[in-house]
C-alpha cells in the first residue's frame, strides 16, 4: 500500500543557532530528563494548486534543551531553511504545535520552567513584499531573516503549582480563534496548569492558573508532605498525554492519565467536566479471566483525528500482551459533554510505539520490533462496510545502503563521488562526519564553510581521499592494476563511514500527517526528511 520515497533536498543549507535565557536556575533544572519528541505541519492552503506554500512543510525535533526547525519544500529550494533555538537550561517537553495567525507563523515552545512564542513572516507575505525571492529557482524561508526573540509578551516563567514537589511532565499549545494562546501542562501531581498570552502583538496580562479535581485533603497532602515521604511516585491522576480540541463554543483539554482514565477539562470553567474509563472502550478478556489488568501507564498517548469531524480522538493504550487504539468522538448533548465510542483497533504481538498519526482515511504508526528494527504499519480507516475487519499493512521502507561494486573500467574517483554527492542520498553532515572518522581525526566543532558549499566540501573529500592513497603508494613502486586496487579500496572505506553515519541519522523519529493532500512524513534523527506514498 504505501512505501518510503526520498524527495531530492539541497543540502547546501545550515544551521542558525539561537540561544535562549529563560531565567530559570539551572541547579534546579539539571537533573530534568525528558523525551525527545518531533512533530510536523503543513500549510492550511497546501492542497491549493496556485498557493505559494504548495508542497511545503515545516517539521520539528526536540532533545533536552534544544529545538530544531526545518522548512522543506519540494518545488522550489529554501535558503536559509534551518534554525536551532537552546533554551538554555529548560528541557523541552513534548507539545509544541505550529500555527498560522494574522500573517505570521507561530511556534509554540513549552518547557519545564517556561513557554515560548516564537513568531515569523508567513511565506504568503514574504512574497508580497518581494525582498526575500532570491532566484526563480531558490526562494527565502520563513526563517531566513531569523534573530533573538526580543518581545516580552511571547515569553513567560511559569510559577511554581500548589506542590512544591510537582514536576512538569507533558503539555500541549494551541490558538484560540480570537487570537489568544493557550498552553497546558500537566504535573506529576495531577493537575493541570493553564496559560494564557494575550494575541499578538496586544498588551495584556499573561494569566496562569491551575487545575484539580482532586479533594482538599489531597491537596493539602501533596503540598505539605515532602515527596520523599510520599514515595515519590506519580499520582495515577497524571496526565501522560494531552491535547486540546475545540468543541462548540469550547475550547477542552483532553488527558490520558496514569490511572487508564481520560479526563477532560473545560477552559472555561477551569473544571474537569468528565471522567472516562478508557478500559470500558476495549475487549472483555482481561475482566473474564478474572486477573487484574497488568499494564504500564506511561505508555499512553492520545492524539487528535486529522481532518475529521472536530473534537474526534484517537487513544493508544498499552496492555500486557498487546496494544489498543481507541477511537472517540465527543458529543454535547443536554448542555453536558459526553463521549461516544467509535471502533477499538488491536495490535498484536506488543512492539515498542514510537510515534503514530490519525487522519480520516488512516492511521500510520511507527514501531521499534524486539529485535530492534523498525516498522512502519498503516491501517485504511475509510472502509465501505463497517463490519470489515481493518487489518494492519506494512509500509515498504527504503533498504539500507548496501557496499557497492565499480564497474569495470570505471575510474573509481567518479563513479564514488557521483554516488556520496547524488541528491537526496547523504545530507552534508553525514559526509562531513565520516570524512573526519576517515582521517581518524574529531569531527569540527563549529561548522565550517563545507557544511552549506556542496562544491568545497565534494573538493575537501577527494583531497582526503587523494592523501591518503598517496601515503599508500609513497613507499614503493606498483603497477596501475594495484593502484587501482588501493585507490578502490580508499575509496570504499570513506563511502562505508558515510553509510554507517546514514544508518544511525536515519532512524526514524517520528511522523506527521497533512490530511489536505493525504502526505505522510517519517521524520529521521538527523538525515533528510521522507515521505510515505501510495
Amino acid at each position: 500500500m504505501f512505501r518510503e520515497v526520498t524527495a531530492p533536498a539541497s543540502n547546501s543549507s545550515r544551521w542558525k543557532s539561537i540561544t535562549i535565557c529563560t531565567g530559570a536556575s539551572a541547579s534546579t533544572l539539571q537533573d530534568i530528563k525528558v523525551p525527545e519528541s518531533c512533530g510536523g505541519y503543513s500549510y492550511l492552503d497546501s492542497g491549493l494548486a496556485a498557493s505559494g506554500v504548495r508542497n511545503r512543510f515545516i517539521y520539528w525535533r526536540t532533545y533536552q534543551d534544544v529545538l530544531e526547525l526545518v522548512e522543506e519544500s519540494m518545488d522550489t529550494t529554501l535558503s536559509g531553511n534551518m534554525v536551532r533555538y537552546r533554551f538554555q537550561d529548560s528541557p523541552i517537553l513534548p507539545g509544541v504545535s505550529i500555527h498560522e495567525v494574522r500573517g505570521n507563523v507561530v511556534v509554540l515552545v513549552p518547557t519545564v520552567a517556561s513557554i515560548h512564542r516564537l513568531v515569523f513572516p508567513h511565506p504568503s507575505q514574504m512574497v508580497r513584499q518581494q525582498t526575500f525571492v532570491l532566484t526563480e529557482q531558490v526562494t527565502s524561508s520563513i526563517f531566513y531573516d531569523v534573530s533573538m526573540p526580543d518581545d516580552p509578551r511571547n515569553q513567560y516563567l511559569l510559577a511554581p503549582g500548589g506542590s512544591i514537589n510537582a514536576q512538569l511532565v507533558r503539555a500541549a499549545s494551541c490558538v484560540q480563534e480570537d487570537g489568544h494562546t493557550l498552553f497546558a501542562v500537566a504535573t506529576t501531581t495531577g493537575t493541570i496548569l493553564l496559560v494564557t498570552m494575550p494575541p499578538l502583538g496586544v498588551n495584556g496580562t499573561i494569566l496562569q492558573q491551575e487545575m484539580s479535581c482532586s479533594s482538599v485533603m489531597k491537596k493539602l497532602w501533596n503540598g505539605l508532605i515532602p515527596g520523599n515521604m510520599r514515595g515519590g511516585q506519580p499520582a495515577g491522576e497524571s496526565a501522560v498525554s494531552l491535547d486540546f480540541v475545540f468543541l462548540g463554543s469550547d475550547v477542552y483539554i483532553f488527558t490520558a492519565c496514569r490511572d487508564f482514565r481520560m479526563r477532560v477539562w473545560s477552559t472555561k470553567t477551569k473544571e474537569c467536566v468528565l471522567v472516562e474509563n478508557l478500559l470500558d472502550f476495549t475487549s472483555k478478556e482481561a475482566e473474564d479471566a478474572g486477573n487484574p489488568v497488568s499494564y504500564s501507564g506511561s505508555g499512553h498517548v492520545l492524539k487528535t483525528i486529522l481532518g475529521g469531524n472536530p473534537g474526534n480522538v484517537c487513544v493508544f493504550l498499552s496492555l500486557q500482551n498487546q496494544a489498543k487504539f481507541v477511537f472517540l468522538s465527543p458529543v454535547i448533548k443536554n448542555n453536558r459533554l459526553k463521549m461516544e465510542h467509535l471502533t477499538t483497533l488491536d495490535k498484536s504481538p506488543l512492539e515498542d510505539l514510537v510515534d503514530f498519526v490519525v487522519t480520516e482515511e488512516f492511521l500510520l504508526s511507527l514501531w521499534t520490533t524486539q529485535t530492534g528494527d523498525t516498522q512502519v504499519l498503516a491501517v485504511p480507516l475509510a472502509q465501505q462496510d463497517r463490519n470489515q475487519v481493518l487489518e494492519w499493512e506494512s509500509v515498504h521502507l527504503s533498504q539500507e545502503l548496501d557496499q557497492v561494486v565499480v564497474p569495470q573500467n570505471r575510474d573509481p574517483r567518479e563513479f564514488f563521488l557521483a554516488k556520496i554527492f547524488s541528491p537526496g542520498l547523504f545530507s552534508a553532515q553525514d559526509i562531513i562526519r565520516a570524512l573526519s572518522v576517515y582521517r581518524r581525526c574529531a569531527a569540527p566543532a563549529v561548522e565550517s564553510e563545507a557544511f552549506f558549499n556542496m562544491a568545497a566540501l565534494r573538493e575537501e573529500v577527494t583531497n582526503a581521499v587523494d592523501t591518503e592513497i598517496r601515503n599508500s603508494v609513497s613507499d614503493y613502486e606498483i603497477q596501475e592494476e594495484e593502484y587501482v586496487d588501493i585507490q578502490r579500496e580508499q575509496w570504499e572505506k570513506l563511502y562505508s563511514c558515510c553509510c554507517q553515519y546514514n544508518q544511525v541519522g536515519g532512524k526514524p523519529k517520528g511522523l506527521f500527517a497533512d490530511p489536505i493532500t493525504g502526505l505522510f512524513g517519517i521524520i529521521k534523527k538527523v538525515s533528510l526528511l521522507t515521505f510515505c506514498v501510495l
